[in-house]
């Protein structure tokens, strides 16, 4: 075969034909080394000085720099021997594995801008060495969006493509690598795939190096706290009761009824708009929204017929927003008038009951009535704290507005449950600095101070009192009575022992 290679004739003549057959129809460095490298050789040490015009019709046609580096050359038309590229390339697609199983599936899309590397790099054009290339970004290419393709890379080179984590869709994560048994479908590994371009088939291209990703497991959150807004200004204040037992609804997402602190916490959620709604309880309605500029004690809830509802926006999956918290305040629809303890005394007539429960201890008219007129007698303050309670109970069996008394009503009653009526409190006592400024409460409500209007004052507004003064005592019903008989502990929500 050495024949074949004349001196006397110019590469032109020569060149493509013969290297063709000493190919012979073969494919590939490995398959060409099986023949004679002798004329191989020969010709490729003249092709080392031929023009750029000759260099540029062998590289049209065939892959040269593996087979200068076999025959000895460590450089080819002034470059390393692996400098003489192929036409073809290696690819192709960045995309989304929305289903998490490693294959690429039909209705999968592709990842737009996502940086893709190839180490070492090569020269987009060998003949000028103008642009040299090391990466590029995905984009919408043949085969749709995330395509991407290095061309024209170098024969017999190992070549490692990678993805740079930095330049993917914030939280995701690469799928399962090799799965299905289908290179075309499957995953390659992202942090790098080695590929050589020698030992991949006729064309010498490799339009197999896909990489899949997936959204991680979501770790995101979404709370924080309902409360009674005893003073309706939207803000959480000092004392304010916690509201248990609130339902919560997220969607999307599911329901979940607040703690004993008043706190819910829906966990688990992914990057996406999500609204919160909380249902308002009986008698209440929703605090004003988005007050003041601090958004960790404001009410964020925007009033709806049943409740309130915020619009709340996780950026990522991992995102915990702690700021949506829900202020509601009681409203009364009572327009009765409160009676003081001197009306109960001159006129058991009028009273709702024929026995009442104060301090745990059942009571009947005529004793309550006795213990009362007793009251500021000999500086026994049980007498005095019972007066007051008595008054107050028999008010709210009338009807007369709750909203503002409930608490103290409590607390009153587990203060005589420990100083029972005639138990000699002295003013001057420990028991009555506890006692007195109950007694205080107790005293302004039946004298129509707080959120009930004195039975006195029927028809007449009442500025800054949750209850309008409209009614008349005695337009109290039964019902009412039924349904407000304070015991000490019904209808006492937990809230109320702070102060309701």
């Amino acid at each position: 075969m050495d024949g074949l290679v004349s001196p006397r004739r110019t590469l032109e003549s020569y060149r493509i034909p013969l290297i063709l057959r000493l190919l012979g129809g073969t494919t590939g460095l490995r398959p060409g080394c099986r023949v004679n490298r002798a004329p191989i050789c020969s010709v490729v040490a003249r092709l080392a000085d031929a023009s750029s015009k000759e260099r540029h019709r062998v590289k049209r046609i065939v892959c040269i720099g593996a087979w200068a580096a076999l025959c000895g050359l460590t450089t080819l038309f002034g470059a390393p021997t692996e400098a003489l590229a192929c036409r073809l390339g290696i690819g192709d697609r960045v995309w989304y594995d929305a289903n998490r199983n490693g294959i690429q599936d039909s209705d999968e899309p592709g990842l737009n801008g996502v940086r893709v590397t190839i180490s070492p790099g090569y020269y987009a054009n060998r003949l000028d060495e103008s642009t040299y290339v090391d990466s590029m970004i995905t984009a919408t290419g043949p085969g749709g969006d995330g395509y991407y393709l290095f061309q024209p890379v170098y024969c017999g080179v190992d070549y490692t493509v990678a993805i740079d984590p930095a330049s993917l869709p914030l939280g995701l994560l690469p799928t399962d690598v090799g799965v299905g048994g289908n290179p075309a479908l499957d995953s390659d590994n992202p942090a790098g795939t080695v590929v050589n371009l020698a030992d991949t088939g006729a064309d010498y291209s490799n339009l197999t190096i896909d990489f899949g990703f997936v959204a991680p497991a979501c770790t995101g959150t979404i709370g924080n706290r309902v409360w009674y807004d005893t003073n309706k200004n939207g803000l959480q204040d000092p004392g304010e009761g916690d509201w248990e037992g609130a339902l919560v609804t997220l969607t999307p997402g599911g329901s979940l009824s607040t703690d004993a602190n008043g706190a819910y916490l829906f966990t688990g959620l992914c990057a996406g708009t999500y609204q919160v709604c909380v249902s308002a309880p009986p008698g209440t309605a929703a605090s004003p929204f988005n007050q003041g500029t601090d958004d960790e004690i404001d009410s964020d809830g925007e009033p709806t017929a049943d409740g309130a509802c915020t619009i709340v926006t996780l950026p990522a999956f991992n995102t915990t927003d702690l700021t949506n918290d829900f202020g509601f305040y009681e409203v009364c629809d009572s327009d009765i008038g409160t009676g003081t303890p001197g009306y109960w005394k001159q006129h058991p007539g009028a009273w709702p009951v024929e026995s009442i429960e104060i301090g745990g201890r059942l009571y009947s008219k005529a004793q309550a009535v006795s213990l009362m007129k007793k009251a500021g007698s000999g500086g026994d303050k049980s007498l005095t704290m019972f007066m007051h309670l008595v008054a107050t109970k028999l008010n709210l069996l009338a009807g007369t507005c709750p909203l503002c008394i409930s608490g103290t009503v409590g607390l009153a009653d587990d203060w005589l449950r420990a100083f029972p009526a005639g138990s000699n409190v002295r003013g001057s006592s420990m028991a009555w600095k506890k006692g007195e400024p109950l007694a205080t409460q107790l005293d302004r409500y039946n004298n129509g101070m707080l959120c009930a209007p004195s039975r006195d004052d029927d028809n007449e507004d009442d500025d800054g009192h949750e209850c309008q003064i409209q009614g008349h005592f005695d337009r109290h019903k039964k019902s009412q009575q039924d349904d407000l008989w304070w015991d000490g502990a019904r209808r006492r929500p937990k809230h109320r022992s702070r102060g309701w």
